[in-house]
């Protein structure tokens, strides 16, 4: 939201970052708890001040800001908010420059214990997508007899499927809301939920996105294990790529919490390992009864008319 406003007004529009994680910045967003009466409910980052105005989240920040920046201008520009030690550390604030400097060492140590699991999420999952890929010549076997698939794999994927559709429906709901997550005892998920990557094309939250996921999986594997013969194969066919598109955006996601960001969410990496079960689900059972039925129909109907020529 910032960079597009600020190379837009230049150099009349002043912005500065706090990290609240700092002494001293956290000690500046408590004065602005206070200075404004910010309810326990709308505290959280991103705040931003601008004047009186109090803004929460990446959805009214968004929202609310361009509008009070063209009204500001319009009044002859707004003052930085009454804050103590606010404008000592407008003063003393580092160029843009140089906090974009901030290697990845250090981004991942501001979260050591969430990063480091994402990071072993991370590699878990590439090494399942590199092995799936590798160990299939399902294509190979498509007209082999495969011996009957466990019971527990009929109904895994939709499983797997209920279970991920809580988890982003409860990511969607913060996002579009703006509601501070409940992150439990690893990671950082309101860093992760307000940061820019949070929307996809700057207007859809990823968390809508995986919503829509789960639901479409959901759809072709219930049209696979109870359609007809040529629409279980169809859905059957479409599950791979979907499966292999799914864990891909999770893996990129996965990568951009401990090197970009610099923060972790739990309930991301859950939906990641959940969509990484369900891309191996997909997989194995791609070679199941469609194509075991349809070879053999056609077998029974090759034997059928060989007697009748007869």
């Amino acid at each position: 939201t910032l960079p597009p406003l600020q190379e837009q007004y230049g150099e009349q529009l002043q912005v500065l970052e706090v990290d609240t994680s700092t002494p001293d910045g956290g000690t500046l967003y408590e004065a602005a708890v206070k200075q404004f009466n910010i309810p326990a409910e709308r505290q959280g980052v991103p705040t931003m001040l601008l004047g009186d105005t109090v803004m929460v989240g990446s959805g009214e920040i968004p929202e609310k800001l361009p509008g009070l920046i063209e009204n500001g201008l319009a009044a002859g520009g707004v003052p930085l908010p009454d804050i103590p030690g606010l404008q000592k550390m407008f003063n003393a604030d580092q160029p843009a420059e140089t906090v974009q400097q901030e290697g990845v060492g250090a981004k991942i140590m501001r979260d050591p214990a969430g990063n480091i699991l994402s990071i072993l999420v991370l590699v878990a999952m590439l090494g399942l997508f590199v092995w799936v890929m590798l160990r299939t010549p399902w294509k190979k076997r498509l007209g082999k007899r495969r011996s009957p698939r466990p019971a527990w794999r009929k109904w895994a994927v939709s499983a797997l499927c209920g279970v991920g559709l809580i988890v982003a429906s409860y990511l969607a709901y913060v996002e579009v809301t703006a509601t501070p997550a409940v992150c439990g005892p690893v990671g950082d998920c309101n860093t992760v939920q307000t940061s820019e990557f949070a929307l996809l094309f700057g207007f859809l939250p990823i968390g809508v996105l995986g919503v829509i996921g789960y639901l479409v999986i959901l759809a072709l594997w219930a049209l696979k294990e109870f359609a007809g013969v040529k629409l279980s194969r169809l859905a059957a066919d479409a599950l791979l790529p979907i499966s292999a598109f799914g864990i891909l955006f999770s893996i990129y996601l996965t990568f951009l919490e401990p090197f970009v960001i610099g923060a972790t969410c739990a309930w991301c990496l859950t939906s990641s390992l959940l969509m990484s079960a369900l891309f191996w689900l997909c997989f194995e059972t791609a070679r199941d009864l469609p194509w075991v039925q349809t070879s053999k129909h056609l077998h029974i109907r090759r034997g059928a008319a060989q007697q009748a020529a007869r």
